[in-house]
């Protein structure tokens, strides 16, 4: 057997009837995650600069996860679902330098959250999970006489039939679940979840724009199903995917889109 030489080839490398063979490379196991449930929460420790914290929690599709860490380290929050695609993240959202995310999912499955040291630093830290219930959307039971100049009326509705967990839906959350969706189920999610009715401007929805159901004077929000076409007529002031689904305002009265739990 010719013994090597060179340095890098003793340890590199073993040497068999004059000829190196290869020696694979020592791999690091995986870190498994710890599991953290709605409602609780985990004292840890940053230790090392660059060290990263996971855990893993399930969700179903529709529901929020609110993750905070409390205490004087500053800490930097990701959330990722399970093809490691980053959801949010967040550095100070918190109390103090403390991260803060909440991120409603689409799917179900199971995500992770990863807690670093902003700027490396480390130091000890609790982090705290909350999962709130899965919301969807409801068509008011009656119509709502939105003719008059008064903000809320939708709301209102959406209360007195569903319950205070519910709202008038916002244009903002449509917009949010909508691009969530898979382009497949995106159909289906418009007549079924939204229960709208193509081209039918009669079976438009009341919602709201921000934090108000009014554009101006009477003028209430209301969107419709234009899956492209959108008459001149109509005053689109936003609209989805090429006016699938438009935004618009008159003084009319309809059903009311509700959003909550």
């Amino acid at each position: 057997t010719q013994l090597p030489t060179d340095f890098n080839q003793l340890f590199g490398a073993v040497y068999l009837a004059g000829r190196p063979q290869a020696v694979a490379a020592a791999v690091a196991p995986p870190i498994t995650p710890k599991k953290i449930a709605d409602g609780s929460s985990v004292a840890a420790s940053l230790g090392a600069s660059k060290e990263n914290d996971r855990y893993a929690v399930s969700l179903s599709a529709g529901q929020t996860l609110t993750v905070y860490t409390t205490g004087s380290t500053d800490t930097f929050g990701r959330l990722q679902d399970s093809g490691g695609t980053s959801l949010a993240t967040n550095d100070d959202g918190g109390n103090g330098s403390n991260f803060r995310i909440s991120h409603t999912v689409s799917e179900a499955g199971t995500y992770y959250i990863i807690v670093s040291g902003y700027d490396n630093a480390t130091g000890s830290y609790r982090l705290h999970a909350a999962v709130s219930a899965a919301r969807q959307f409801r068509v008011s039971l009656n119509t709502v006489d939105a003719a008059g100049s008064t903000d809320g009326v939708a709301a209102q509705a959406c209360q007195s039939d569903f319950g205070s967990g519910y709202d008038v839906a916002a244009w903002e959350d449509i917009k949010r679940v909508y691009s969530a969706t898979l382009s497949g189920d995106r159909r289906n999610f418009i007549t079924n979840s939204l229960g709208l009715i193509i081209g039918s401007e009669a079976d438009s929805l009341l919602v709201k724009r921000g934090n108000s159901e009014i554009y101006s004077g009477r003028r209430h929000y209301y969107i419709t199903y234009h899956n492209g076409s959108v008459p001149g007529h109509y005053l689109q002031h936003d609209n989805i995917d090429n006016s699938t689904i438009s935004l618009g305002s008159w003084w009319v009265s309809l059903k009311a889109l509700c959003y909550g739990s």
